[in-house]
């Protein structure tokens, strides 16, 4: 009785074992590969600076890095790797909606690692400076300021904020221009 008792077990462990093994955390394989097209999409990066770059192989590099984020959502490199596909697809290929949507993913599905509160940050900067979506923009500056109100770039968001709306004239001018306020208040 012990005997089958023991057998029993040791399927159940085998079993339990070869099922959580099938879902791997992440895979060297595709680590590796990532690590190649890398190398070759920040050539072609550089190359996009002088205008003649093929961009293609940075989409890929993005596509790449969103498909190991599906496959493997529990592996230590997948926040940076969605942090980096934002980063792809808002400097490098001006794809604004794409970047907000990978941004998002990974400031919601990894709110604790250190990329979420720049991808947080990067959200309502998109909105404000590049689609001027002010109700879009003022929503996540708040949202960074009431989650993050000491990180470093909380003073930059503050001053985004309290500039929305404005052009970038219009916030010169009240550096150059003081308030007349301000001067009543020295005599």
């Amino acid at each position: 009785m012990q005997k089958k008792y023991f057998i029993a077990l040791a399927l159940v462990y085998l079993g339990a074992t070869f099922f959580t093994g099938c879902k791997k955390v992440s895979s060297r394989e595709d680590l590796e590969k990532i690590h190649t097209m890398e190398k070759r999409a920040n050539k072609e990066r550089e190359r996009l600076m002088s205008g003649q770059a093929d961009t293609s192989l940075i989409g890929e590099l993005g596509r790449a890095y969103i498909v190991y984020a599906d496959n493997y959502p529990q592996a230590a490199e997948t926040p940076e790797f969605l942090f980096r596909a934002g980063e792809l697809y808002s400097n490098d290929l001006g794809n604004m909606e794409r970047a907000i949507r990978t941004f998002k993913r990974n400031y919601q599905e990894y709110p604790d690692h250190e990329t979420a509160a720049n991808a947080l940050f990067l959200i309502a900067y998109l909105y404000h400076n590049v689609m001027q979506n002010l109700v879009q923009a003022e929503k996540h500056y708040k949202e960074f300021l009431n989650k993050y109100p000491t990180h470093k770039m909380s003073q930059t968001a503050e001053f985004e904020l309290s500039h929305l709306g404005k052009s970038a004239e219009e916030v010169f001018r009240e550096f150059i221009q003081p308030d007349p306020a301000d001067s009543d208040s020295i005599q």
